[in-house]
Parts: structure tokens; C-alpha cells; sequence
């Protein structure tokens, strides 16, 4: 990071923007969603948590 000037940012967050899912669980009535494994990490940033974060969010903002 120090020299490239690089950032972190979390998986889900980059996945959400490249397959534009924000703008598709909008209009959705239902969101399914899988990961591999739900362990330890899942709370810090696997897909499958930040998408079940953004639909509650969007539900009950």
C-alpha cells in the first residue's frame, strides 16, 4: 500500500459494484445467495454477508 498507493476494500464490495447488484436487488422480490464456507471471516467482508446486510438495509433502512 505504501508503495503503490493502494487502498484496501472489501471482497463484497468490490463483487456488488463489478456485477452492479445494488441496482438488482432493488427490484428484486427475492435474493439468493451461496458461500463455500460460512466461518469466522464470513463477518468481515464474504460476499454472502454483505449481501444479506445490503438487503436488510434496503428492507428496513
Amino acid at each position: 500500500m505504501a508503495f503503490l498507493n493502494a487502498r484496501l476494500q472489501s471482497g463484497v464490495d468490490i463483487v456488488m459494484d463489478v456485477l452492479n447488484l445494488e441496482d438488482k436487488i432493488k427490484t428484486a422480490d427475492i435474493v439468493v445467495s451461496g458461500e463455500g464456507k460460512i466461518d469466522s471471516q464470513t463477518a468481515y467482508g464474504k460476499t454472502i454477508y454483505g449481501v444479506a446486510k445490503y438487503c436488510k438495509n434496503t428492507i428496513n433502512p
